[in-house]
This record gives C-alpha cells, sequence and structure tokens, in this order.
C-alpha cells in the first residue's frame, strides 16, 4: 500500500502550512486523498509525499530535505513549468526516487479538488518582507517527516499544529502541541503549565484569538458561497 502525502506550498499556503496540517488529517482529508479506511495499519506501507509549487523558493530546498530522508520511498515535484530539479535530485545516492510533473493535467481529479477546498480555507498572508524560504522549508519538511514518522507506527511524535481545540471555552482552534499517529492527529495535549505572566498574556489574547477565528470563520464561509455560485453559472 502506498502512503501519499500531498503539500501545496504555493503562496496560499507559506503562512499556514506548518499549522494546517494537523488540522487536515483531524478532518479525514487523507482518507479522502489516499481512499484508506481508518482500521487500516498505514505502518508497513510505503510513503510517497507529493510537493504542489515544487519549483518555487520554499519547495526546492523542501524537496532536497525530503530526497534526503530515508523514510521517504517516493517524492512527486510539481508545479506550473518542469525543470530538471528531479533529475538532479535523483542523483542524491537515498533510495527515494523523485518524479517532477507540471501543469494542471497531471493532478489527479481527487487531488485538485481537496487542493480546491484548503486553498479555500486559508486566507491569503500579506507579505511584507521577501525571505529565502529555508526556514518555511525546513520547518515544513520537519513536520512531514514527523507526520510519516506517525504514520509509520513511531510512538510520542510531537508537533504542535492549529486543529479544532477544546483546551479553551472561547476558542475553537488553537496551535497547541498534538501527537501524531497512524491517523494524523491522535492526541491533543493541549497547554504546557504556564506561569503567571505567560498565563496574563494568554488571557489577554484570548478576545483577538476569538475575533480571527470568527473573521476566519466567514472568510471560509463568503469564499466557498462565491465559488458555488461560480461553478453554477459555468454549468
Amino acid at each position: 500500500m502506498w502512503i501519499k502525502m500531498i503539500f501545496n506550498i504555493t503562496p496560499v499556503f507559506q503562512k499556514h502550512l506548518n499549522e494546517y496540517v494537523g488540522n487536515f488529517f483531524e478532518n479525514g482529508l487523507l482518507d479522502k486523498i489516499i481512499g484508506c479506511k481508518r482500521n487500516y495499519s498505514l505502518s508497513s506501507g510505503n510513503v510517497k509525499v507529493t510537493v504542489v509549487g515544487a519549483a518555487g523558493k520554499i519547495g526546492k530546498p523542501l524537496c532536497l530535505m525530503l530526497k534526503q530522508s530515508l523514510m521517504i520511498d517516493e517524492l512527486s515535484m510539481h508545479d506550473v513549468k518542469t525543470t530538471g530539479d528531479a533529475l538532479e535530485l535523483n542523483n542524491i545516492d537515498t533510495s527515494c526516487k523523485v518524479t517532477a510533473y507540471s501543469g494542471k493535467s497531471n493532478l489527479p481529479p481527487a487531488l485538485k479538488e481537496e487542493i480546491e477546498k484548503i486553498t479555500a480555507s486559508i486566507r491569503n498572508p500579506q507579505q511584507k518582507n521577501e525571505t529565502s524560504g529555508f526556514l518555511a522549508a525546513f520547518a515544513t519538511a520537519r513536520f512531514i517527516l514527523s507526520l510519516v514518522k506517525g504514520i509509520r507506527g513511531h510512538k510520542n511524535v510531537v508537533e504542535c499544529a492549529y486543529v479544532p481545540s477544546k483546551v479553551h471555552p472561547e476558542l475553537k482552534y488553537l496551535s497547541t502541541p498534538v501527537q501524531l499517529g497512524i491517523h494524523g492527529v491522535s492526541k491533543n495535549l493541549g497547554l504546557q503549565e504556564l506561569t503567571d505572566y505567560e498565563q496574563c498574556m494568554f488571557d489577554n489574547l484570548v478576545t483577538c484569538l476569538a475575533a480571527d477565528i470568527t473573521k476566519g470563520e466567514k472568510y471560509i464561509g463568503t469564499h466557498a458561497e462565491s465559488s458555488r455560485h461560480a461553478k453554477q453559472q459555468e454549468v
């Protein structure tokens, strides 16, 4: 069985990807993409990672980092234009096979649909300062490898993710440490014990965080309605 993990690192995702992946698994999107049932054991399967936007300033170093991992069996690079990156990466002496694809026609329909849903659920970040992309690539690679470890059955794999939460009664979502397993997020570890100063800072932020969550929910609802209306007009 192949375990496929798809990561889109086009500009829409650069700011929120590391936090969103936990939610990606918890909402069952992984099952839709790879066609696996939750009662399957995935720890013995081969792992394929698809990076959408692989030719960008984050995608290139991300693919280089993933190619070096012994836990990934196949790396699929996708972008608008094909480059020689896949051929070059295959010269690295690890067992991970790298392939490259270009254009929307090479994306499976199910993958296209999921990417559209994910894109609609994340606001396009306003980036005032350009960065090299290496830090974002490192953070993304680290999260992907942690997900692979969890899927392969490793124990005590913990990363931070922005997920639906019951940690605070006024916050529907919160970024907290989560334990990763064969089905993605297996346990929300909540907030660690805070100092009085940290607790005060957190309490002062709750109102702002709750407002941002409400704003995000309204944005997603409006965007989804606009997308449905546009599709109806096309028909």
